[in-house]
């Protein structure tokens, strides 16, 4: 981690949630912009970690554009999908 490296995370577990965790993802947005700092939107991902039925799939933007969205799923979720298609 660099020093200008950020991380920014919360649960997210209904749209509510999911709106303040856009509404940080631009207050740092507009930050970085007034500073003119750049964000590296292609570097940049958000990743959800849980249960594959309980995690939400919400497309999050930095500046209009998405964020990738990487998938987490506990070993046990992944060997039942794996050997149990």
């Amino acid at each position: 981690m660099f020093a200008d490296d950020v991380k920014v995370y919360m649960s997210v577990l209904n749209a509510d949630d999911a709106a303040t965790f856009q509404t940080a993802l631009d207050i740092i947005s507009d930050w970085a912009q007034d500073w003119q700092l750049g964000i590296s939107v292609n570097k940049c991902s958000v990743l959800n970690i849980g249960k594959m039925y309980s995690v939400l799939i919400i497309i999050f933007v930095i500046s209009v554009l998405p964020v990738v969205i990487l998938v987490f799923y506990s070993l046990m979720t992944c060997y039942q999908m794996c050997a149990y298609g």
